[in-house]
């Protein structure tokens, strides 16, 4: 994931002062779009969400499986990753891809740091810009099993942004490194 980097000038002090060695760093992801749509959720039971939460925690342990070489891993993936294709195909023949697929996160254009993404809209905030008078829409968005923050001005948004909808749009990603005190 390539992101523009908020905080450059702190990181480089902090990477010539040598305390960067060894230590775990976590980022601060958000995002700034100028184009989006508000999409409805897709209808799931608690029991699907639990399985799909459990389905995605077993494929992310097989993930690392697989990267350490576990051949075993890499087969399950395989295998799975056909069944999801199998499924798809069929289900896409009728029914709408958006209520298949539920987020994704992908590269966008030819800049390295925009991502067409869609998840869902964990809380949402209406804002006026002091600057341009204009209302902003400040959005916690769960996309792929990241937590992220989207700003999107409220002209360039299609749709009503409400807890349990979905955003779809592309966005410019930023990150902040948290540096430990």
């Amino acid at each position: 994931m390539i992101f523009y980097l908020q905080n450059a000038a702190d990181y480089k002090m902090q990477a010539n002062l040598n305390k960067l060695s060894g230590q775990n760093i976590s980022t601060t992801f958000s995002g700034l779009s100028t184009k989006g749509k508000i999409l409805l959720p897709i209808q799931k039971s608690e029991q699907q969400i639990d399985t799909d939460k459990e389905a995605t925690k077993n494929r992310n342990h097989l993930i690392a499986a697989a990267r350490n070489g576990d051949e075993d891993a890499i087969e399950s993936l395989t295998l799975e990753d056909i069944d999801t294709y199998t499924m798809i195909s069929r289900r896409i023949m009728q029914e709408d891809v958006f209520t298949i697929v539920d987020t994704f996160f992908m590269p966008y254009g030819m800049e390295c740091d925009q991502y067409h993404i869609m998840g869902e809209i964990k809380t949402c905030n209406k804002v006026k810009n002091t600057l341009s008078q204009e209302e902003i829409y400040q959005m916690k968005i769960l996309c792929n099993e990241m937590v992220f923050d989207i700003c999107i001005n409220e002209k360039d948004l299609m749709g009503v942004p409400e807890e349990g909808r979905r955003f779809k749009g592309v966005i410019w990603l930023q990150g902040c490194l948290n540096f430990p005190e």
